[in-house]
């Protein structure tokens, strides 16, 4: 994929379209095999959502869209939407990792924590937007070089949202240091707090997330291991007994000659 997005310049266009075209059928067949043999279940799984979505935008931009603009249809009226359409095919990376276990699990944690880092997002954008008050109103009148300022206060959550980033930190705090030399705790604490604070935040539900997914994962695997030793003994079984068969011990016979008494 990253070759052929050069390949524009080096005249293989041809070659990179036939890839592409030989791939989606692949993965066509793949998907239908997958649909026949699991039907219903197989839309349950976020991994074959994903593939699903990832061949659709596939078929769309490749067997669709692509014909249409050779013949001089303005599909979309606009080819930047068509270029990030072609951009979704980045996301089949995701097929690689998915076959590994160990990628697998730290995919699934990283998806799994997103939910709760919108959480954190929140509570981020809650403590930019009130030191950017506190800023407003206490720093309003102080002139700088840089062009991050206080004036107002989408102007001073953009300077606070950048401090909180470690982005800029020495143009915005020492003009304002030089005329109120408690600023320097206030900016400390604020950095503190949104840098060190909240990554250890996001550090610690990423861990407890994976954390999670590794035990889900492994309890798959026991799972699976057991049922693939149950469907062993049930073979073993279907040939040791038999309820009809004269060639096999059929399962009264063997019943019978345990409840004998040995001689």
């Amino acid at each position: 994929l990253g070759f052929c997005v050069d390949a524009e310049g080096l005249g293989l266009e041809a070659a990179c379209k036939a890839s592409e075209h030989c791939f989606i059928s692949i993965y066509l067949v793949e998907l239908i095999l997958k649909v026949a043999v699991c039907r219903g279940s197989y839309f349950r799984s976020l991994w074959n959502l994903l593939d699903f979505g990832l061949l659709l935008s596939a078929i769309v931009d490749s067997w669709i869209l692509d014909p249409l603009t050779n013949f001089g249809v303005n599909v979309l009226g606009n080819i930047m939407l068509v270029r990030l359409l072609r951009l979704i095919r980045v996301l089949r990376i995701l097929k690689i990792f998915r076959r590994r276990p160990e990628l697998r699990v730290l995919l699934e944690g990283l998806f799994a924590s997103l939910r709760s880092m919108s959480w954190l997002s929140l509570l981020f954008g809650f403590s930019v937007y009130a030191a950017s008050i506190v800023s407003v109103t206490c720093f309003r009148d102080v002139e700088s070089d840089s062009r991050l300022s206080f004036h107002s206060v989408p102007e001073a959550m953009f300077t606070m949202f950048s401090m909180g980033m470690l982005a800029e930190w020495t143009d915005i705090v020492a003009p304002i240091v030089e005329e109120y030399w408690w600023a320097s705790l206030y900016f400390a604490a604020f950095t503190f707090f949104c840098s060190i604070g909240m990554l250890n935040l996001i550090i610690g539900v990423i861990t407890e997330r994976t954390t999670y997914a590794q035990r889900k994962f492994a309890a798959r695997e026991s799972y699976e291991r057991d049922c693939a030793h149950m469907r062993k003994v049930h073979e073993a079984a279907g040939m040791l007994f038999d309820e009809v068969g004269d060639s096999k011990i059929s399962l009264s016979t063997l019943g019978s000659l345990m409840q004998a008494p040995s001689k």
